[in-house]
């Protein structure tokens, strides 16, 4: 099973490889961190500096990480402009 899962993954960043150095096709950096669903907890979660968030739905997840990001921005921002 383990080689077969070594093979899957092979041909994965093959075609990753193809896709975007032979067709042209762009890849867009993920936006924040990954969301994943813990079944222990019966949570969606990611780590946001250095520590787990706990989400009931993967939506309200998403919208608080674009909160936070817009935050952090902002905050730079003001930082750099003082």
């Amino acid at each position: 099973m383990n080689e077969r899962w070594i093979q899957e993954e092979m041909a994965d960043i093959d075609r990753f490889i193809d896709e975007c150095y032979n067709n042209d096709v762009v890849w867009e950096e993920e936006v924040g961190p990954m969301i994943t669903y813990d079944s222990l907890v019966g949570k969606f979660t990611f780590f946001w500096e250095g520590r787990v968030k706990y989400f009931d739905s993967h939506e309200t997840a998403e919208d608080w990480i674009k909160l936070n990001n817009a935050r952090r921005i902002q905050e730079r921002k003001k930082e750099i402009n003082q």
